[in-house]
This record gives C-alpha cells, structure tokens and sequence, in this order.
C-alpha cells in the first residue's frame, strides 16, 4: 500500500528547492511553531477510495498545503505569495506521480482568499494537493 507520509515528503522535499521558499515541512506545526517564513506546511485531511475496476482501487489521498508569508509588509506579503504559489503548481505539473509517490497528483487553489494570522504576523494560502493511487483491492 502507498504511503501518504512519502507523498508529504516528497512534496515538501521539492517545494524546499523553491527559491523563495525558506523552509518547507511535510506536516503542519501550528500557528504558534511556525520556522521561519516564507514556509510551506502539507497537512494530510483524509481519504476517499473506489473500486476502479475488479483489479484495482483508486484511492485519493488529500492534503491541505499552506504558504505562510510575513505580513509586516503588505505589498511584499502579496509578491511573495505571487512567487511561491506558481511554483508549488509546477512541481506536480513537471512530476506528476511525485518522486513515483503517487501514480498522479493534482494541486488547486480553491480560489480562496488568503486569511491574516494572529496580530497580522502572517498570512496564509491554502492550496489543496490531491494523490492518487492505483492499489490491490
């Protein structure tokens, strides 16, 4: 069985590369803990399966991933976030199956706003990385 820990790692290993990201961790160590920013968290959220045919099940692995920017300075806030986000985008795009974590992946936005952090430290988007694997039922 495919492991979802790998698939963080491996999205959090290529999402590090980035070079405005400054860290970059395969699971979300709450506001309060938060390395330095720019960062990149991924928080596994669940998992859905179907039986795809008699021979396999395709299962959907779910992962919420955040990009933390300081917020001290607006107009730098949003550039960062305009440097990161389409980066995050082109690591499933030019490997979908993640490092062969995964048979494809998938990342979306959501179109959802970005939301300020406690005292305006710090702001957040939120894209959703989806992993899909083909297993034995």
């Amino acid at each position: 069985m495919p492991d979802p820990v790998l698939i963080c790692q491996e999205f959090a290993a290529e999402a590090g590369k980035v070079a405005a990201v400054k860290n970059a961790l395969p699971f979300e160590p709450g506001q309060s803990r938060l390395p330095e920013m720019p960062c990149v968290t991924v928080l596994f959220t669940g998992v859905e399966q179907e039986e795809a045919s008699t021979s396999y099940m395709s299962v959907n692995w779910h992962f919420d991933v955040f990009v933390y920017v300081s917020f001290a300075d607006a107009r730098r806030a949003q550039e960062q976030m305009l440097a990161i986000v389409p980066e995050l985008v082109k690591i499933v795009r030019h490997d979908p199956s993640l490092g062969g974590s995964c048979d494809r992946a998938m990342i979306e936005d959501g179109v959802s706003t970005p939301e300020l952090g406690p005292e305006d430290r710090w702001l957040r988007k939120r894209l959703h990385l989806n992993a899909e694997t083909e297993e034995d039922p």
